[in-house]
């Protein structure tokens, strides 16, 4: 029986959180005596890391997706360059400086490859790895401010009027196109990726606000990952990090442990959920952490999240 596993993005427009905030960032304001997210920003600029990165010269990274929508009602994302927060931001000459959020899905596998047999995330018994995982096919979908969009360019199954099918039993959907969407093989922490990329406004736009949903039809997924990266993360390591950086601004983990974050000998980076947790990888300045960051309890030697497994 096919299982479907999905994740959403609600991504706030940043012209309204100077009018409406949430409680829990009313709540950081206060603690720090400030009255409004302007004067957050103006502290920021005085840190050597938190100020406003300087863009490039020449204009916007060549390998940035296009800022104009192509489905109405999705965000004109011109004027939402990032240009805080990350590490990133502020080395290469300002090839990560400006980002914008353009955001799409990573399948990472262990699947061997010309450049890898296996990785830190795989080093597993080949007898539990081996069927896994089974996909369909995986599909992202704008909204538009009233329903979901399917974006064709950053789905991989068979497409039609119907919208995304597949079946990995028949060798359509993912299995036939996966190909077609290969990234970053060889990366050591998995053995095989998959992902939407290219150059710039000629490839994929990635999902953008006002929100964004990605939807993995699999028969069984595990021994592998589902996470979203920026588009502009995606399109700078899929073209080899032309520009000296793979421009690491953000990460969501919907399906992704930390087994992998150390090479083999080290100590495990955790105590639960070595291969499985919803977490973030990379915090920006600008797409803050989630709570959910803590399930990992990477590093810790006691259990600490969620409090409700404690007693377990």
């Amino acid at each position: 029986m096919a299982r479907s596993f999905w994740a959403f993005l609600a991504i706030v427009h940043p012209v309204l959180a100077e009018t409406v905030l949430g409680p829990q960032c009313q709540a950081y304001l206060a603690r720090k005596s400030l009255e409004s997210p302007s004067e957050l920003a103006a502290e920021l600029e005085k840190q050597d890391i938190g100020g406003m990165c300087s863009l490039r010269a020449e204009g916007d990274n060549e390998y940035a997706p296009d800022p104009e929508p192509g489905i109405p009602g999705a965000t004109d994302t011109s004027e939402l360059a990032c240009r805080h927060g990350n590490p990133s931001l502020y080395d290469n000459g300002g090839a990560c400086c400006g980002w914008r959020p353009h955001f799409n899905w990573v399948i990472s596998t262990c699947e061997e490859n010309d450049k890898l047999s296996t990785s830190n995330f795989c080093r597993v018994p080949d007898c539990v790895k081996e069927g896994s995982p089974k996909i369909n096919y995986v599909a992202a979908y704008q909204f538009n401010g009233s329903h979901f969009v399917l974006l064709n360019e950053s789905t991989a199954g068979e497409l039609s009027a119907d919208g995304v099918s597949g079946s990995f039993h028949n060798g359509t959907g993912f299995e036939r196109v996966k190909s077609n969407f290969s990234w970053l093989g060889g990366a050591g922490d998995w053995t095989s990726k998959y992902a939407p990329w290219g150059k710039g406004r000629t490839g994929p736009r990635g999902v953008t606000p006002p929100g964004a949903l990605w939807v993995l039809s699999a028969e069984n997924f595990y021994y592998a990952g589902f996470y979203m990266l920026s588009q502009l993360n995606l399109n700078m390591q899929g073209a080899g990090n032309p520009l000296g950086t793979p421009c690491w601004v953000w990460e969501f983990d919907p399906v992704e442990g930390t087994v992998g974050w150390m090479p083999p000998g080290k100590p495990l980076p955790g105590n639960l959920n070595h291969l499985y947790a919803t977490n973030n990888a990379a915090p920006s300045g600008c797409m803050p952490v989630a709570y959910t960051a803590a399930q990992a309890n990477g590093l810790k030697r006691n259990f600490s999240t969620p409090r409700d497994f404690q007693a377990y």
